[in-house]
């Protein structure tokens, strides 16, 4: 989703698609796959330090690796935190 992102950088990588109809979904897919998806009119990518996602109506489930956060929250606040996660991974390969 985030073909730029870099594991060391302390920013999140955001890919927001706007909403839209059936065929532009199914005409921005391939450009996923490509890499290149943020040259799309509805896609916005950002590398912000800290997002905010409030629900307009209902509760805002949340999960994180499989793991289920919330089920009943109405607000979610992700922030990167410096040094608080250690990566591996392989400089020609990418992250593991």
């Amino acid at each position: 989703m985030a073909p730029h992102s870099l594991p060391d950088d302390n920013q999140l990588d955001l890919c927001v698609a706007h909403e839209m109809s059936r065929l532009p979904i199914l005409r921005t897919i391939p450009s996923f796959f490509k890499g290149n998806q943020a040259n799309r009119p509805n896609i916005w990518t950002g590398r912000p330090r800290q997002v905010t996602v409030t629900t307009l109506n209902g509760s805002l489930p949340a999960h994180a690796d499989g793991e289920t956060l919330s089920t009943e929250g109405s607000q979610l606040i992700m922030e990167t935190s410096p040094y608080q996660m250690e990566l591996i991974f392989n400089a020609k390969m990418g992250a593991l």
